[in-house]
């Protein structure tokens, strides 16, 4: 493996030369690929819904008020937000989400410590080549800006005014980004302490460190404001629901096992997180791949199987960093930080639990370009030389995995699509039937079509038009399909004019003083729900 490596090197030193040949190359490559990439990538609701929000925003005061029931900081919305009075058209925000994407690249390729095998690995690895690249999210803006941190971070001489305004702008990226940006901003403080110059340091930086921690004190309490949802948010707590749950056991010993059995489970789905996050090969053999885990499909032995390899991993990257304090304490606070909110509050996809491995790779970035070797004599104690030999191996088999994966996503989302939205949207605009008032249920699946067809949908459930979704109680209600044609009737009767309407499933009931033709449905789609059935409602 090591004399691999080293011929593996070698051969990229010899085809790129200098490390700006390198850089431009693998950037080059990359942006080509991606750039293919997004044209041929069908976007699914959330990458929509947010593009929505910022479009039919009346104000930047309006943006923050249609934010409320999303449960996310809006600094990638406010982007969006700008981007859209330019133009309507939502490729803008593919465009603009390649470019942070690449810009992410070009940081890791330029700055980072790792060879060159190690570089050209990650970028093409499921997150920065797939997830973070051709899903156009936020999560994108938050790995730039850890990476930012990283860069200067790992400076002999801070500038602690730019590094907190860094952590600010991550901290409302996402509440993944909110939890690493805390994470760092103690670690900050925490090196700060444990420099031996520290006092020279903090008076030649005091009134900079001050601004900048009230910065970032106001950043977080922004973020507070921001995610803290409304009473009738359909955003559920997930430990709530747990301890919701009904118990129908007999005795104190049933009740007992069960409420233990209630808390255990979700604390293994936690700790799989790692593993997920780690190794995300999805299952190859299915077609709806997106936001499934290989081992993780086979229950019986695959689940505890994972969970003891997520320990593993966990240990492993512990012993990796024990003698680096400073990065230790990043890696350990940020890692059970994501973990607490994932069981606590969040579960989550593959998008959320990839911070896991982004922080574990800038927590290697900054073990591998601190200076001081030894902070605390302490930490030295304890041997980990039985770890040392094998780092360097193991960390690039997890970049081979990532390879695999990342090379399988882009191809599977390359030439199928990702969503039916798109094939849909054209096919209504084809046939002329974006002329007619359209109405759509769900409303979650629907809306995709209102950021395609640049107009307003009608919404059933909540009985308005609308374009992005309000994730209320109400207005996200479950209705059956007698309900439906009930309101797409009275639809009729205000527009004087047939109802082209979209659903989610096929419409199963016929009602007598209505004519209900099916036009066409849409089936093709990785995002498993994202289906669409299309049926022209006019009065007989």
């Amino acid at each position: 493996m090591v004399a691999t490596r080293r011929l593996a090197n070698k051969l990229f030193i010899k085809i790129f030369g200098s490390d700006a040949v390198f850089t431009t190359s693998l950037i080059l490559v990359f942006l080509a690929l991606t750039f293919i990439g997004i044209l041929n990538h069908e976007m699914w609701r959330d990458e929509l819904q947010a593009w929505l929000i910022a479009r039919d925003s009346s104000s930047i005061s309006n943006l923050f008020q249609n934010l409320r029931y999303e449960g996310h900081p809006g600094l990638w919305h406010l982007c969006l937000y700008f981007l859209s009075r330019f133009t309507h058209n939502p490729i803008v925000m593919q465009l603009f989400h390649l470019a942070l994407a690449t810009g992410v690249i070009y940081l890791f390729a330029r700055f980072s410590p790792f060879t060159k095998l190690e570089k050209t690995l990650f970028t093409f690895g499921y997150f920065p080549f797939f997830e973070y690249s051709i899903i156009s999210r936020s999560y994108v803006l938050g790995v730039l800006l850890i990476f930012c941190f990283c860069i200067l971070f790992a400076k002999k001489q801070k500038s602690y005014l730019l590094t907190l305004i860094i952590l600010s702008l991550l901290s409302n990226t996402s509440l993944y980004g909110f939890i690493i940006a805390i994470t760092m901003a103690i670690t900050l403080l925490f090196e700060l302490f444990l420099d031996k110059n520290k006092n020279k340091i903090i008076f030649n930086n005091k009134r900079e460190l001050i601004l900048g921690l009230i910065i970032f004190t106001l950043s977080i309490l922004f973020v507070f404001v921001q995610v803290v949802p409304p009473s009738d948010s359909t955003f559920k707590n997930d430990l709530g629901a747990l301890t919701r749950q009904e118990n129908i056991a007999t005795s104190n010993q049933d009740k007992l096992y069960s409420n233990l059995q209630n808390y255990t489970r979700p604390l293994a789905g936690t700790i799989q997180a790692i593993w997920k996050s780690y190794v995300p090969i999805p299952i190859f053999f299915k077609y709806n791949f997106w936001n499934t885990n290989l081992f993780v499909s086979f229950p019986k032995l695959g689940h505890p199987l994972t969970f003891l390899f997520s320990l593993g991993l966990l240990i492993f990257s512990i012993a990796w960093f024990w003698q680096k304090p400073i990065v230790l304490f990043l890696y350990i606070f940020g890692t059970f930080g994501i973990l607490l909110f994932t069981y606590l509050i969040f579960v989550g996809s593959i998008r959320h639990q990839g911070h896991l491995f982004i922080l574990f790779v800038a927590s290697l970035w900054l073990y591998n370009s601190y200076n001081q070797q030894d902070l605390n004599k302490h930490f030295n104690r304890y041997s980990t030389k039985p770890f040392s030999k094998h780092r360097k191996r193991f960390f690039t088999i997890l970049l081979l995995l990532h390879l695999v994966a990342g090379v399988f996503s882009f191809s599977m989302d390359l030439f199928n699509p990702f969503s039916a939205s798109k094939e849909t949207s054209e096919f209504i605009k084809n046939q002329q039937l974006v002329t007619l008032p359209i109405a759509g249920h769900r409303s979650t699946v629907t809306s995709t079509l209102a950021g395609l067809l640049e107009r307003k949908i009608f919404y059933p459930a909540s009985e308005e038009w609308g374009s992005f979704v309000v994730l209320s109680d109400q207005k996200k209600k479950e209705l059956e399909n007698y309900e439906i044609l009930e309101k797409v009737n009275q639809l009729i009767d205000r527009e004087n004019s047939g109802i082209l309407l979209v659903l989610s499933k096929p419409l199963d009931i016929s009602k007598p003083d209505i004519s209900i033709e099916k036009i066409a449905k849409f089936t093709k789609s990785i995002v498993a729900d994202e289906l669409y059935y299309l049926y022209l409602i006019q009065k007989t």
